[in-house]
């Protein structure tokens, strides 16, 4: 892949899943990739036939907010920007822990909002996980839309 008009000869990756979710994570403080390449990388790397594959692809960069440890760009495999994922920011909390991004409990910034994370394995990155729990805020804006088919005890969401 180009960045910036040159070609990259190496990158190192990180490949994870959470719940049957797999995503490809980099580490964007190091590499400096600019947003606006950023979606072509997600088509290219989670391409299953070509790429890596995967559900979606994870940069991690430098925090952009007040009381955050650092932030995510998440793309989906199509190139489109995404402001949340659940099992992509448990494995997102997990993997800025191990890299020493943060702390066991932390927060980082999503287009969503910023997120509070745990990482259950007490302040040690050599430690077994047990597990990886997400503090979400609450829905500002929820909307069911649902069309009745004429099936009795059958609808199907619109």
């Amino acid at each position: 892949l180009a960045k910036g008009g040159r070609m990259q000869v190496t990158t190192p990756f990180w490949k994870m899943h959470g719940c049957g979710n797999d995503f490809v994570f980099l580490n964007n403080v190091d590499l400096s990739l600019p947003e606006a390449e950023m979606p072509q990388w997600a088509t290219t790397i989670c391409h299953r036939g070509t790429g890596l594959g995967a559900d979606g692809l994870i940069f991690i960069d430098k925090p952009n907010a007040p009381g955050t440890s650092y932030r995510w760009h998440f793309y989906n495999s199509d190139g489109s920007r995404g402001e949340m994922c659940g099992n992509g920011a448990r494995c997102t909390a997990y993997l800025a822990f191990r890299l020493g991004f943060c702390l066991a409990h932390h927060t980082f910034g999503t287009d969503a909002g910023p997120l509070t994370a745990h990482v259950n394995n007490g302040d040690h990155p050599e430690s077994v996980v047990r597990h990886v729990t997400i503090a979400l805020p609450p829905p500002t804006q929820l909307a069911l839309h649902v069309v009745l088919d004429g099936v009795p005890g059958f609808a199907v969401p619109a």
